[in-house]
């Protein structure tokens, strides 16, 4: 099992992107997971298509938050306040949106993250906003001077 492997080799904080769909692997991933995050957009099509994924989650036991993602950046767009206080009704929302700003096509035709495309930008500071949340929810303290590894 890889994350065993990982975990024996003293790394302490596994990523894993899944695929945004059921499967033998994304349900593994789940299983592992301290903390699943569950991208939304702010529409009623995405809330109904994450149901599942969220439904799973709580039958397993598992601590997970919706992230609303590609927001509106203004912010006077309402709708991603309304979906963020609809789904609250009865999951966790992280407190970060991330909106849809052009830094993250731009990242990515790079093979870049938005923090390495600039690093002071928005979109950077919603990811940075977003991790520091996570971390905090699965007790993460760790800071790039403690020898601890990461996959």
């Amino acid at each position: 099992d890889v994350l065993r492997t990982l975990e024996a080799g003293g790394y302490t904080l596994t990523i894993i992107d899944t695929q945004g769909q059921d499967s033998h692997a994304t349900r593994g991933a789940m299983a592992a997971a301290d903390l699943s995050l569950v991208p939304v957009r702010p529409s009623e099509a995405d809330i109904r298509a994450s149901q599942p994924t969220a439904a799973a989650l709580s039958e397993m036991g598992k601590r997970f938050a919706f992230v609303i993602n590609q927001a509106q950046p203004s912010p006077r767009a309402r709708l991603t306040g309304a979906v963020s206080l609809r789904l609250s009704t009865s999951h966790q929302v992280a407190p970060v949106a991330i909106a849809a700003r052009m830094d993250h096509p731009y990242a990515y035709a790079l093979g870049q993250g938005v923090t390495e495309y600039d690093p002071t930008g928005k979109a950077a500071g919603e990811i940075a906003g977003l991790w520091m949340w996570c971390r905090k929810q699965i007790g993460e303290t760790s800071n790039a001077s403690q020898k601890k590894r990461r996959a």
